[in-house]
């Protein structure tokens, strides 16, 4: 028969009262338990070979022996955060949000400026302009197209071979699309040209 304890509750041996104590918040390793036994600070219940304790006795004998030096203090009351030193406060905030503002202004109103320069010196060429000659070319050539139909419609009167038919009309179509683009050709030559007399 194994010694009753004087504390209350059923004795256990070491790795279960270690595991109760870690789930009840005090966490301890068996061999803590078996160190403290051996010392005489916990009462053995058991046997040299088996050693029991009271989970009771354990709590109670670890609060009396426990060197205050190693229990946790409480940590005091953090205070309040200051402000970094490098932090900027919001008025510096505020200054850089408006400096920055003003720096892409002044790179907005240069790039102006320089187009404004370019299109003096002739460098570059209104978008009205090239829209309005884009246009008369087109016009130009619808009407070409539209007057073609005359002629087209007198050169294949009575032929029915669908392989001459089909020469004329790439013929036409070929000679159409020359003249278009030799248009804009002479319009892209008298550009550059302007555009050297002012230089």
């Amino acid at each position: 028969m194994q010694a009753t304890s004087e504390a209350t509750g059923s004795l256990v041996g070491l790795r279960e009262a270690a595991r109760l104590l870690t789930e009840s918040g005090k966490p301890i390793h068996h061999g803590t338990l078996s160190r403290q036994i051996q010392r005489g600070q916990i009462p053995n219940r058991g046997t040299a070979e088996k050693p029991l304790v009271n989970i009771d006795e354990v709590i109670r004998s670890r609060a009396a022996n426990i060197d205050p030096r190693l229990q946790r203090q409480p940590q005091p009351a953090p205070l309040l955060a200051q402000p970094q030193a490098d932090a900027p406060p919001a008025a510096n905030a505020a200054s850089m949000e408006v400096n920055t503002h003003r720096a892409d202004l002044e790179r907005t109103k240069a790039r102006l400026a320089q187009l404004d320069l370019e299109q003096k010196l002739g460098n570059l060429i209104d978008r009205r302009d090239v829209a309005d000659a884009i246009e008369t070319v087109a016009t130009g050539m619808r009407d070409k197209l539209i007057a073609g139909a005359d002629f087209l419609a007198a050169d294949l009167t009575g032929i029915t071979d669908q392989a001459v038919i089909r020469v004329k009309l790439e013929e036409f179509h070929r000679k159409a699309l020359k003249e278009m683009a030799d248009e804009f050709k002479r319009l892209a030559i008298a550009a550059e040209e302007q555009n050297s007399d002012a230089a």
